[in-house]
Order: structure tokens, then sequence, then C-alpha cells
């Protein structure tokens, strides 16, 4: 069992111990406050090795009377000697030699002769820095994953607090402070104090004052490991002039940069320098080409920045060089739609430009600084920073500010704001750039889309497609016509949409934009899923998220997956749609959609409740219905909606009912819920599967099809329908023969008009126009389009009842 000071080291350890035992001189390095010491201490004790620490010795002489102490010698007066005669009688012989930094470059004098009496010997050497030996084994110390450090954080404050079990919120907050002090385990040891004194929250919303909370230090504690600050400054020290300078310079730097940047950023060739922080453990890189500095190393060298004449003038350089090289990938987005791997790679720069822009209030420079950090923002958020900074940019003078109008319009309608999202947008609706009036048409057809208000949704996306094909943007216009097709598939034009749907993706496959291709596929799996054809539902399901994962659009992504767990839902895979649901839902917090948010955790929560976990369900529903109560209508009321689920598990089988009855009536001639939103059309027939009273389950059909009642509707007449009870007559009939099975159009003509014969065209118009009846009585939900014909949806129960209302017959 590990000891609380190796927590989450034993993979780390086992390995280091293989190399000491392969390699004659094993240098462990890593920077300070690792744990390098800990390690070769617990080498040490594995393998009963001698073991000097050299942390005191200040010269050659110093080195060799503490080795010579540990080994049990008497120099006489010559302890380089008596120690080679020592080390020569010995047959893979282990020594440690701890605290190595600054007698690194006596090394070749010290070690050098030792090794050479003692060929079998094997060294293990903790520095800050390699030794640049022949033969060297140099062991980079890594820093302790989030989930260690955590069990670090943990461990020390049980040593004070017994009692102390973190929350799921504090944990995740501990989480935070582990990443954010590098998985350093000197740091996470010492930020235990402060943590016990301000609470978990509130070091966590200190981190920037990290250096300064550390500083209390043990009494019986090594001077150099007593706090961060004297552990870097210790290694600081050891610089040369022209290090510390490029040192310090690098500061500027957030999340990694390339060689170029630090020649553009220093202002020289930064090559040497680099390597040189590199070998002592101040500067990494966590790929080939890339450096980064430990955020606490950063912060320190920053310190001495702020105190140079020179500071602006290198953050200046440094935003000016990811700015510059961002744009032509900006331009190439708003083109293609493709976001490149750099603008990811550089966002904390180009979040650290913008900073320093709106520091210096230039409203040019932060102007562009923003717009180089859109596509990133926008395809994987958070909106929440994302609206933060349009709000503070859009508060200085900036020249042509409507681009930005449109950007925190479509952020303020993703929060749920749409009130002020239509005041950008009107805002950027009076510029003379048909672009940008372009997009904010666009965007408003979304605000009024959200809305269910179809058509006024289908008028801004018309002035958008128009503006769009006047400027031959065939992305746009791909993109436009298929959100042109989702206000199709809302309304139940189920042939409209997918027609749509199939042009959008086959024009954006020209056109070369996997994204949005990869929405629109999982859109048209949306179709099919309505349809019943669920085979072919699940395989565009998964190739819209092959084209929407790794990064791509994370919100999308989020969708795709939650699509995908009703589907599961659906097939009775509670465990998988939960496990979808849950990894939708974390994205989705993280990006700041509301909406969708809402709906991720309305359906997660119906599922812990048919899982019997009715608190954790209960709590699901409040907090969705918190986020977007008074925001979106149709978002709280599809959250109110999967609370029949809360209410079927919790036996009120009334108020489930009731809750249907709401979402299939029309109020005021506004269509109803299920009209208007295919999500509400999902739930509708999941709560069709879980309804288990005999009267209400299901779809119940009278007998001769003369009537029909929707769970949790009113039974509604086709006694003047004459033509739509004898095509719900042939549909039930199928469906109870045969579930799966589908009626052709030419099939369904024939029941509907017997003994009539008319051309395929007026066939197909009376049909269309008879079936559109059935669902605009009621039936949408459950009479689907599928491939080849019309059919039942296979997935809702369906009843034959006389008009004494006992059950005849039914089908699963």
């Amino acid at each position: 069992m590990s000891t609380p000071s190796l927590i989450g080291r034993e993979a780390v350890l086992a390995r280091l111990e293989a190399t000491v035992r392969d390699q004659s001189l094993v240098t462990l390095v890593g920077p300070p406050g690792m744990g390098k010491s800990r390690l070769a201490a617990a080498v040490r004790d594995r393998f009963d090795a001698w073991s000097c620490d050299l942390a005191g010795a200040q010269s050659t002489e110093d080195a060799c009377d503490a080795v010579a102490l540990g080994l049990g010698v008497d120099a006489d007066g010559t302890p380089d000697g008596a120690i080679a005669r020592r080390l020569a009688g010995t047959e893979d012989a282990i020594l440690v030699l701890d605290n190595f930094d600054h007698l690194a470059e006596r090394s070749p004098d010290l070690i050098g002769p030792w090794r050479d009496a003692a060929p079998s010997l094997h060294l293990l050497v903790t520095s800050r820095e390699r030794l640049r030996l022949g033969g060297e084994c140099v062991f980079r110390v890594p820093p302790l994953s989030a989930g260690v450090g955590v069990a670090v954080l943990v461990e020390r404050l049980r040593r004070s607090r017994p009692d102390f079990v973190p929350t799921a919120a504090e944990r995740q907050q501990l989480a935070d402070i582990a990443v954010a002090l590098d998985g350093i385990p000197l740091a996470l040891e010492l930020a235990a104090g402060p943590i016990e004194a301000l609470g978990v929250s509130g070091f966590r919303d200190r981190l920037e004052e990290r250096l300064s909370l550390l500083d209390r230090n043990r009494r019986d504690a090594d001077p150099r490991q007593a706090t961060l600050r004297g552990a870097i400054d210790d290694s600081w020290a050891a610089l040369s002039e022209g290090a510390a300078e490029v040192l310090r310079r690098c500061s500027v730097f957030r999340g990694g940069f390339d060689l170029e940047a630090a020649d553009a950023v220093v202002g020289r060739r930064a090559w040497s320098a680099l390597e040189d922080l590199r070998d002592r453990s101040l500067v990494w890189m966590p790929v080939p080409g890339r450096f980064a500095l430990y955020e606490s190393i950063r912060l320190f060298a920053a310190e001495k920045l702020e105190a140079d004449d020179d500071r602006d003038a290198v953050a200046a350089r440094h935003g000016a060089h990811y700015v510059t090289r961002a744009m032509p990938r900006v331009a190439a987005y708003e083109t293609t739609g493709t976001l490149a791997p750099s603008l990811v790679e550089e966002h904390e720069n180009l979040r650290a430009a913008l900073d320093d822009a709106l520091a210096r209030r230039d409203p040019r420079a932060a102007r562009d600084a923003l717009l180089a950090l859109g596509p990133s923002f926008e395809t994987r958020g958070p909106t929440r920073q994302y609206l933060a900074a349009l709000d503070r940019v859009l508060a200085l003078d900036i020249e042509t500010p409507a681009r930005l109008y449109v950007a925190r319009g479509a952020a303020r309608r993703t929060l749920g704001r749409p009130a002020e999202a239509q005041r950008d947008l009107a805002q950027a609706l009076e510029c003379d750039d048909p672009n940008v009036r372009m997009m904010a048409h666009k965007e408003l057809g979304l605000i009024h889309h959200d809305r269910r208000d179809l058509d006024e949704a289908r008028a801004h996306y018309g002035h958008a497609l128009e503006l769009a094909e006047k400027t031959d943007q065939r992305r746009v216009t791909a993109m436009l016509t298929g959100n042109l097709g989702a206000l199709d598939h809302d309304r139940g034009a189920f042939e409209s949409a997918q027609q749509a749907y199939r042009e959008a993706i086959d024009q954006l496959r020209i056109v070369g934009d996997p994204r949005l291709e990869g929405i629109f596929l999982v859109n048209a799996a949306v179709l099919a899923h309505e349809e019943g054809r669920r085979d072919v539902a699940r395989r565009g399901y998964r190739r819209g998220l092959e084209l929407l994962e790794g990064g791509v659009d994370r919100r999308f992504e989020a969708i795709a997956r939650g699509n995908l767990a009703v589907l599961d839902h659906e097939e009775g895979a509670l465990d998988a749609a939960a496990a979808g649901h849950e990894t939708a839902l974390a994205a989705l917090m993280q990006f700041g959609d509301a909406h969708s948010e809402s709906l991720a955790r309305a359906r997660l929560a119906a599922i812990r409740a048919l899982q019997g976990q009715l608190d954790e369900a209960q709590r699901g529903f409040d907090a969705a219905e918190r986020q977007v109560a008074g925001r979106s209508p149709v978002a709280t009321a599809l959250v109110h909606l999967y609370r029949a689920f809360f209410d079927l598990a919790a036996g009120d089988e009334p108020g489930a009912v009731a809750r249907l009855e709401r979402a299939q009536r029309r109020h005021d001639e506004q269509p109803a819920l299920s009209e208007v939103s295919d999500d509400a059309r999902f739930a509708l027939r999941l709560l069709a599967h879980s309804l288990s009273s005999p009267g209400v389950a299901g779809l119940e059909v009278g007998t001769d099809s003369d009537w029909f009642r929707v769970p949790g509707g009113p039974p509604v007449s086709l006694a003047q329908h004459a033509s739509g009870r004898l095509l719900l007559s042939a549909l039930v009939d199928l469906r109870l023969r045969n579930p799966e099975a589908v009626m052709t159009p030419e099939d369904l003509f024939t029941a509907g008009w017997p003994g009539v014969t008319i051309d395929p065209r007026s066939a197909k118009n009376r049909l269309h126009v008879a079936l559109a009846k059935l669902r605009k009585l009621g039936l949408k939900p459950y009479l689907n389009r599928a491939s080849g014909g019309y059919r039942l949806d296979p997935a809702v129960p369906v009843r034959q009842v006389p008009d004494g209302g006992s059950s005849s017959s039914s089908s699963p």
C-alpha cells in the first residue's frame, strides 16, 4: 500500500525501478516540487541502496564528504579516493545522490571517477536539470493527474479535518485546483492549509494569487521546499541573465507556443535559451516542436516581467503575432466552415492577446483579437465567456462593430436570452454589408425557430437565402436550405424536409464543410427516427457524430449524442440512454446552450425516474426548469412534458395524462406543442410506452376506426371523414398483423378510395391531403412516413376498442 507521499505514483515508481536496474546512470529530473526526492527515497528503500543528500554541499569537497559519510567510509583526508575504493568492491550496487542541481556542472569530476572505478555501479541522481554526461538516462517526473491530485488534496485536508468528505461540487473544484497547480505535489500539499482557511471554492476563486497563498511554510521543511515561491526562486537564481530574460518574456504565452512564436515575441533567436530552460525543467515540451511553462512558473516569471520596462512591447508583439497568424484561418472558416486546428491550439494565446488589448483600451487590437477567437468560441464554447468578451469589446469605441453585434446576438440566443439577441441583430441589420445582414437574418430565423414561430422563422431564412444566393455563397445557401428543411420537419412536412436535408448535405459535401454536413446528417437521422426507421436513424446519428467528434462542434456533437440516447431509451436500453444523456449534458454545460441543456437534463431525469431514482429525477427536472423559466416557453413546455415520467413513477397517472393533454392541445388558434416540435413528439412516443392503464395506454382506435384517442387525449370522431376512417382502418389492420410492415401509397389510396381510378399525381395529392388531416386531428406523432410508404409508429402500443370501451386486441 502506498504512503500518502506517493499517492498515484505506483506506475511511475515501477518504471523508475526498472530503469535504475537497467541503466548505469539515471537522472531523475523535474521542476521544483515535483516529488523527485520522494521517488528516489522509495527506490532507496526498495533496493536498500546507499543514499546521500547533497542539498547542503557547496563545493566538490563538501559533496565528497557527504557521499563518504553516506557510504560509511573513513575519508582520511582523501574522500574521493576512499569513495572510489569502496564502490569498486561492490557488484550491482545502487547509489542515490539527492538534490544534485547545483553540482551539475561539476558532475564529470565528481561522478566520472566513481563510475570508472565501479563499472557495475547504478547511480540515481535527482536534479532539476540533466547532467549531460555520456550514458546518462534522463527520467522526467510527470505531474500528477487531476484525479490523483484530488486524492492528494483530500488526504492532506483529512489530516486536520478527519471527517472531511467533499461534495460532488467540491470534488470538481478540487480537480480544477489540481489542474491549475500543474499536478505538482509540493503545490498540492501546500494548498491544504489555505483551502482549509478559505474553503474549496474560495481557494479556487483565488488561483491567480497562488504564489502568495502557498507562501506559508512548515517550520521543519527544507528551505528550498518550504514554499512554492521559494522552490521556484531557487531555480531562478541559477539562471544566466539571457535565460532569465527569455523566461520572463515567455510568460506572456498561454497554453504553449512554438519556436516561431518564441522568436517573434522574445525578440531574438530563442532556441538555445529554451533548450537550456528545458534542461533545467523550467520549460517542457508537451509535444515535439511545442514548448510550455508550468503555470506556477509562468506566474513567477510574469511577476518579473511586470517590473521590466519592455513589458508592454513584449505583450504587443505577442498579440500581433497570434492575430496576424490567425486571420487567414478565420477567413477560411468563414468560407468553408472548417475550423483550423491551430485556432483551437492557440485559443488561450488569442485570449491573452484580447485581455492585453482590453487592458490597453486598444479598440482595433481588441476587435481583431476577438474576431480571431470567434470560430473556436462558436464551435467549442464556452458561450458565457464569449459573451463576456463581446460585451467588453463592444463597450469600447469600435469601428465597424456590426459583425460583433451578430456574434453577440448569436451568443445571447444560445444562452436563452432572445429579447437581448434581437436588439443586437436589429442593429446589425442597419449596416451596409450584405454578408452581415445575411447572418443577422439567419440568427433571427433561429430565434423564431426556437420559439416555434415558424412563419416568422421562414421569412428571415428566406431573406438570408436571397442574400446568400446574390453573393454566390454556396456554403451558406446549403446551410439555409437545411434550416428551411428543419422548419418543414417541425411542421410534419416530412417529404419536403427530407428533400431539403438531402440537397443541403449534397451541396455541403461539394463545398467541403464536414461540420455542417454532420449537423444535417443528424437532422436527417431525426427524421428517419420519427418515421420509425430506427436502423437508418442509428446509422445517421453515428455518421453525423463521426463528422462532429473531436471538437469540430461540441454543441452539435452533444445534441447528436442526446438524439442517439433517445433512440436507446425507445428501444429499452435505459443504461445506455442515461450514459448518452450524461455525456451530452456535460458537454452542453460547458458550451452554454440553455435550450439543449435543459432538454438533456429533462431527458436524463425521465430515465432516472424510470429507474426508480426519484430524488435525483426531481433535482434534474427542477434544474432544467430553472434554467429556462421565463426565457424559452418551448423549452419550459418540454420540461413539463417530460415530468410526466416522474408522475408515472410516483404513481400519479392522472398527472401524467394531464401533461400529455396539454402538449397536444391547441391554444387560441396556436398549434399544439406536438405539432411544431419533434422533441415533443419523441417525448409523447416514449410516454406512450410507459403509460400503464389499459384505458389510456398507447393509441386507441374504435373497432370500425370511426374514432381514435391518443394517449391522454379525448376521443376524436372520424364520422365526417370517411376516407380518413378507411385509411386508419387499413393502417391499424396492418399494424396488428405486422408492426414493422409499411403500406405503400398505392395500397393506401386503394384502401381509402375503393374502386376509384385516377391519374397517379392526383391520387398522390388526394392521399397527402387526407393524411395531413389525420395528423392535424392528433395522429402526427404516431403516423409515420417510412421507406416505401406509411405505417403507425411500431414503438407505440395500438388497441382496438369497441364502443363499450373494452380492449379487444393490441400490439406492443
